[in-house]
């Protein structure tokens, strides 16, 4: 019986001593994931949207920016592609991301002329990715969801106006150009999970 008693104790203390030598090691905890860098891109997209209001079947073009965006200004431009005498063009651009949109909607100067529409989302919120030991490091947005929509292009330049009365053709709808600015974080060592 004192035999079985001395065994387990020789038992347990060289359990507790193998811990205390584990701890002991000198072993120190893997030095902390390098920071993310924030960088800047610019892309540039460019499409053609129709008049729904008459008949057209594509009237919005939809653009997606993946990633861990900080933050991103959207600019449309446009110019009536169907001559001086035209019926402005109206068009929507609208963002969505991280829980936020922005919208704007606007026509060209002058009938022929251009028009311009810009909208920005931060990064005050959003998704965070998390260290090891929970705090949140860095605010993105995520995936980021553009659309471009033609609202009405009116008549063509070669419609007849007689006061109330418009005779002539339909402008079916406009060319555009989409320049996008983000700021994104890169990770290093591989994007964190969302």
């Amino acid at each position: 019986m004192k035999l079985k008693a001395l065994c387990v104790a020789a038992l347990f203390l060289s359990v507790v001593l193998a811990l205390l030598m584990a701890g002991c090691s000198g072993d120190e905890p893997p030095p902390p994931p390098p920071p993310p860098e924030k960088k800047s891109k610019s892309e540039n997209f460019s499409g053609y949207v129709g008049d729904p209001e008459h008949g057209s079947e594509d009237p919005e073009m939809t653009f997606v920016i993946n990633g861990t965006v900080k933050s991103i200004t959207i600019t449309l431009t446009w110019t009536d592609d169907d001559g001086q005498d035209s019926d402005p063009d109206m068009f929507s651009l609208k963002a969505t991301g991280g829980g936020k949109s922005a919208s704007a909607d606007g026509e060209n100067d002058s009938p022929g002329g251009s028009g311009m529409l810009t909208i920005s989302l931060g990064d005050d919120g959003g998704n965070s990715s998390a260290s090891e030991d929970g705090e949140a490091d860095v605010s993105y947005l995520g995936e980021i969801t553009i659309t471009v929509t033609m609202i009405e292009a009116g008549f063509t330049a070669s419609t007849k106006n007689w006061g109330l009365i418009r005779l002539g053709a339909h402008d079916a709808g406009n060319a555009f150009q989409l320049k996008v600015d983000y700021e994104y974080y890169f990770f290093p060592e591989g994007q964190p999970a969302e």
